[in-house]
């Protein structure tokens, strides 16, 4: 990032060096507009790299501590845990004593806060919003402490409730309270046995508090019951890498990156000596050759003449290529001078802050990037500006040698020769010289094919804060292929007392020109998280929205969004399972399948939201359209959703606060 800014400023160095020199208005206002452009992104860049250095500096001290590694055993909280609880009453006893030690760690205004969210939710529809809800969602948005004593709330007020016992139990072992977290979970175990969150997060408490032995035994449930358990898997990669057992550890960790991506496990990796190179990562398509249709174009690329009966032809099939081209580009520049205004109204807003978090990369651009990144920069900003050079000084001993033999031939051609022989001489250079030509485009063109593809897919998962960003550097591009096209050209001969060109009427007319292909985000999901606002990703951007719909304060509300804003990240996933509840199906001309489900997980480590991915489907039968009527039937009907909070591998920074 830094490279391409200095490279920008260059540039607008030397333009503002050209528009003092420019006499011509036009010019001159021309030369203005191109550096207007070249200062906005510049702009751009340096307010991604603004917004990136101060993530880094903001969570330096978090790097050095957060770091897979397996616990020393602890027998000290071991010795504390209580595996009595088998019945209701004792498990409110656990929850108070709980309650009070959590209690004891968060600051007073967290506790303020949380008391005054928690009323506001009991003033709703407790089928809109509740309590556990929020909770949920603040661990979603990044406010740890605050929502492990809002799920410390939620239980204290129904402790009949599994899933929140679940996700409560879950917060205490990744905030480093395993030894509170058992029994909840032991007592879930016995209620519903064989479920394999409530095994993961078992062994998830075994492996914190250093008893790899127990940990692994319920990790290998977990994994045994569903197959797929990112969790579960990096924890049995540690314990495996503990042992000794290095290439276990290694095919762990990708198999938990195949599962739920992760910038940790990646970096846990390399710390094992292991390059990551992408090939592990699911859910994201791979760096397309093909991206934005150009070979279309390139197919309409006129034969070259091989031999001088062939120049007439040639001509004209080339002079209508190059009409066509040349009014493609023109109608090109035209569309992308009345988008302009667009584009900079949306990066105005982008600048105002009104687009809140805009420039965090999406899940899907993390996984993209990570997958292909050898290949995304391979166009770099150097190679831009080289390549077409070296292709030059390739080609300029073959051409200078073309220039030699049209001198030469014009003198021979001054001789009184038998036509015949005029025309042979006249083919051979034909063919050679566009055997030349026909190499240097194809090289010249190949080579922009290639970058500009990839400069599209780059832009589309990297630096482009907003759609219409995208929108407009995909325009820029598809302009600039097209006005590489339109510089091409044939090596002519004049044959001018000669007979040996064809008549034109054989030429073939250039086709219609084929249109660009359709590019557009088709990654995107939306989060909406009860009681506090959505989180939105697509391809480039995750934007979180918080917005809560309870009647909160003003000055609450902004002082949560900044709690919000400013909590740190800690490792886990949350499941959120859709089922139906058949008794509660509305009667519709609909056959649902029993068995169906989906179900939605993410994943955090620390760098916040990491992965997004998707299991099952609605499965609608009877001929009904299933997003028209199927889906949003049932949701007001028969689907059901229970959120599960699985903890993820312990470290220093997880076992930093409740201890």
């Amino acid at each position: 990032m830094e490279e391409e800014i200095e490279f920008l400023k260059e540039e607008i160095a030397n333009l503002e060096n050209e528009i003092i020199e420019a006499e011509d208005p036009e010019e001159k206002a021309e030369l203005e507009k191109e550096m207007a452009i070249l200062k906005r992104s510049q702009g751009m860049l340096e307010k991604n790299k603004t917004t990136l250095m101060s993530t880094e500096v903001k969570n330096a001290h978090l790097k050095e501590v957060y770091m897979f590694q397996v616990p020393d055993i602890d027998q000290l909280r071991i010795s504390k845990i209580s595996l009595e609880i088998t019945n209701e009453a004792q498990l409110v006893s656990h929850l108070n004593s709980t309650a009070m030690q959590v209690n004891s760690k968060i600051p007073e205004n967290i506790k303020s806060l949380g008391l005054q969210l928690s009323d506001a939710a009991k003033d709703l529809d407790p089928d809109s919003v509740s309590t556990g809800d929020l909770a949920i969602g603040l661990w979603m948005m990044g406010s740890p402490d605050l929502a492990l004593y809002m799920q410390s709330l939620a239980c204290g007020q129904n402790p009949s409730r599994n899933d929140w016992l679940n996700n409560y139990a879950a917060m205490l072992t990744m905030m480093g309270g395993e030894e509170y977290a058992l029994p909840i979970l032991q007592r879930l175990d016995n209620l519903n046995p064989n479920n394999p969150i409530t095994l993961n997060n078992i062994g998830m408490v075994w492996f914190g508090l250093g008893a790899l032995d127990k940990a692994e035994q319920y990790l290998d449930s977990s994994i045994k019951c569903v197959g797929n358990h990112s969790q579960a898997k990096m924890a049995k990669a540690l314990i495996e890498e503990h042992k000794g057992n290095k290439q276990a550890a290694v095919e762990l960790v990708k198999e938990s990156l195949g599962e739920g991506y992760s910038e940790d496990k990646e970096n846990h990796l390399r710390k094992m000596g292991i390059d990551p190179d992408g090939s592990y990562i699911r859910g994201t398509d791979e760096l397309k050759d093909e991206y934005l249709g150009l070979q279309q174009f390139i197919n309409l690329i006129p034969a070259y003449p091989k031999s001088a009966t062939d120049l007439a032809k040639a001509q004209l099939e080339w002079s209508l290529f190059q009409e066509k081209i040349s009014a493609l580009d023109a109608e090109l520049i035209q569309n992308i001078e009345e988008y302009e205004p667009i584009h900079q109204r949306a990066m105005d807003r982008f600048y105002k802050g009104e687009m809140e978090r805009s420039t965090t990369f999406s899940p899907f651009a993390k996984k993209y990037i990570a997958r292909n990144l050898k290949r995304l920069i391979q166009p770099t900003i150097e190679e831009v500006q080289l390549k077409p050079k070296l292709i030059e000084d390739k080609f300029r001993p073959d051409f200078l040698q073309v220039e030699a033999l049209r001198e030469k031939l014009t003198e021979f051609l001054k001789e009184d020769i038998p036509e015949e022989v005029q025309c042979r001489a006249v083919s051979e250079f034909v063919s050679y010289a566009n055997e030349v030509r026909s190499n240097y485009n194809g090289e010249v063109v190949r080579f922009w094919k290639r970058t500009i593809n990839t400069m599209a897919q780059y832009h589309k998962y990297y630096l482009t804060p907003t759609p219409e960003t995208y929108q407009y550097t995909l325009m820029n591009l598809e302009e600039n292929f097209v006005s590489i096209l339109a510089g091409l050209n044939y090596e002519p001969w004049n044959a001018v007392g000669t007979n040996c060109s064809s008549t034109p009427a054989a030429a073939q007319k250039t086709g219609i020109l084929p249109y660009f292909e359709d590019i557009h985000c088709d990654k995107h999901s939306e989060f909406n998280l009860p009681g506090l606002g959505t989180i939105i990703t697509n391809c480039h951007y995750m934007e979180t929205n918080f917005d809560p719909y309870m009647p909160l304060p003003l000055e609450l509300k902004y002082k949560l969004k900044d709690d919000l804003l400013t909590g740190q990240n800690i490792g886990g996933s949350v499941t959120v399972e859709y089922g139906f509840d058949m008794d509660k199906v509305p009667i519709m001309p609909l056959k649902i399948e029993t068995e169906a489900n989906v179900s939605t997980t993410i994943e955090w480590d620390s760098n916040g939201i990491s992965d997004v991915s998707v299991t099952g489907e609605l499965k609608v039968q009877a001929g009904i359209d299933q997003e028209d009527s199927g889906i949003k039937n049932l949701t007001l009907g028969g689907v059901s959703s229970t959120v599960s909070l699985q903890s993820g591998p312990s470290s220093q920074l997880k076992s930093a606060f409740l201890k």
